[in-house]
């Protein structure tokens, strides 16, 4: 379970990366909590 929910938030980061959304506030907490999974797309 808890791999599913973070395989599906690190796609949903990814399209919001993609797409430029103005979701600075997500973007903040999602690298916190998954700064590891952050330097692995970038």
């Amino acid at each position: 379970m808890p791999g599913d929910v973070r395989k599906s938030r690190n796609q949903y980061h990814f399209s919001r990366m993609n797409s430029f959304a103005p979701l600075n506030f997500y973007h903040i907490m999602y690298l916190k909590e998954n700064k590891k999974i952050f330097w692995e797309i970038a």
